[in-house]
């Protein structure tokens, strides 16, 4: 994705200029830029963008107090779901066999040659963190099972949500209005912004990280 060098702003592919400073995107920040905040502002663009659209059906979506600010990425809930269930799958495979080995030890069943002081060490400090692991992996599997259910609930809103884009967010609706002189970048965040307040209108439960999924989504769909 390009980037702009002065602002530090994210823009979709094929953006060739900044719409805040005017600078010429790049395709990547120089190193010591990588750990700067990034956030999605468009202000300047949309007031310029609101300047030549006309006023119809859609305006009162396109206000700009009520833009999205892109603070951070979005980490689908499955994806969470999944790696919780992975780590815990580890936390308890590795905490279960070395309790299992530190018994067979103590019993003798495995030799393994240690002074009485060393051996009295060994089974606290390492059943202490062989438990810790073993206690772990259970708050895992308890995560899981709480992501799994609302990762459900996300899949349902997701299909909820595209039904309803098919039949309130076409092409003709959003591009209505239009200046064709317009930059495609001022023309991409109206018409993204135009798709999140109905989104946000419309489902007014949805968490803003997911809107702005399914906003990209939306707009992908539609004109790539």
């Amino acid at each position: 994705m390009p980037w702009c060098p002065q602002c530090k702003y994210e823009y979709k592919a094929g953006i060739k200029v900044c719409a805040d400073c005017g600078c010429e995107l790049v395709d990547e920040l120089p190193k010591e830029s990588d750990k700067v905040e990034m956030e999605f502002d468009p202000q300047a663009a949309m007031q310029f963008y609101e300047s030549y659209k006309d006023e119809d059906a859609s305006d009162r979506y396109m206000e700009a107090e009520s833009k999205p600010v892109r603070k951070k990425a979005y980490v689908d809930t499955a994806q969470r779901a999944a790696e919780y269930k992975a780590g815990a799958g580890t936390l308890l495979f590795v905490g279960i066999i070395g309790a299992v080995l530190l018994v067979l030890v103590d019993l003798g069943i495995i030799h393994f040659y240690m002074s009485p002081g060393g051996k009295y060490l060994i089974n606290i400090v390492m059943g202490g963190m062989f438990l810790l692991f073993i206690i772990l992996g259970f708050a895992s599997i308890k995560s899981y099972k709480k992501l799994a259910v609302k990762a459900t609930q996300e899949k349902e809103l997701r299909e909820k949500i595209i039904e309803w884009s098919k039949d309130n967010l076409t092409k003709e609706f959003l591009t209505k209005g239009e200046d064709t002189s317009v930059d495609e970048e001022i023309l991409y965040f109206g018409r993204y912004q135009t798709i999140y307040n109905m989104i946000k209108e419309n489902f007014p439960e949805t968490d803003d990280g997911f809107m702005e999924q399914m906003a990209e989504k939306i707009y992908s769909d539609i004109f790539e």
